[in-house]
């Protein structure tokens, strides 16, 4: 893997999604969830705080690279980026980096309008951009055999379905073990742990279960750029 043509990359990305409005729908997400935190009182909607931050790097994160990849596809730059020296772990990266920059910067603004400055940063860090990657990985292997944004928006429920289950844990709807084989159950524990105390064996879980989660991610995304993408290109 070059670095220097990974961040060329990222800025490339990150031109495209200026480009496409994703950043601005991200800005106007945030702002929006902002001045709802400034009209309520603080330290007494954590709960909701963790449910909004949840939505920003788990639903958006699987829309934006659904309409990035789409759009690539619609252009064409696919087709000729199979036949330049970019490499898959580097194009992939790229998404993961550009739009975990964003989830992370957005969730942090948020984090600070509705709880104030003092949380644990790294856990809050480590926990949104995680996800992020996760999240766009998983996406980019759904989008990848879709040729329009009809066909994408009909599996979006099907990957995000049961990466909210773990919500009924997080509001004790629920109390089941079962919710802890989803990485977002991870994702909740870390978001929470960030403004409160958790047991250790939930931190310990968190930690490392979010990284093996990364990593089964990346793999089936760069099956899918392989199975989907270069087959269609021909190559």
């Amino acid at each position: 893997m070059s670095i220097k043509r990974l961040i060329g990359t990222v800025f490339w990305d990150l031109r495209l999604q200026v480009k496409y409005q994703i950043l601005t729908v991200a800005a106007v997400v945030t702002i929006l969830y902002t001045m709802i935190f400034k009209l309520l009182v603080r330290d007494e909607f954590d709960e909701i705080l963790v449910l909004l931050i949840f939505t920003d790097p788990v639903m958006l994160g699987f829309i934006f690279i659904g309409a990035l990849v789409l759009f690539e596809k619609g252009s064409h730059t696919l087709d000729a980026l199979v036949v330049t020296p970019l490499r898959i772990s580097e194009y992939l990266f790229s998404k993961v980096i550009s739009l975990g920059l964003i989830a992370t910067v957005c969730a942090l603004v948020i984090a600070i309008a509705g709880h104030g400055l003092r949380f644990n940063y790294f856990l809050f860090i480590y926990g949104v951009f995680i996800t992020s990657a996760i999240v766009t990985l998983l996406g980019f292997a759904g989008v990848s055999r879709m040729r329009n944004f009809n066909q994408y928006f009909i599996i979006i429920p099907q990957f995000l379905a049961p990466l909210a289950l773990p919500l009924l844990n997080f509001f004790q709807l629920t109390d089941s073990w079962l919710l802890y084989i989803l990485p977002t159950q991870a994702t909740l524990n870390l978001l929470w742990a960030s403004f409160h105390p958790i047991s250790t064996s939930d931190m310990v879980y968190s930690l490392i279960y979010l990284p093996v989660w990364l990593l089964l991610s990346y793999n089936y995304a760069a099956y899918s750029f392989r199975r989907h993408i270069m087959v269609s290109s021909k190559l």
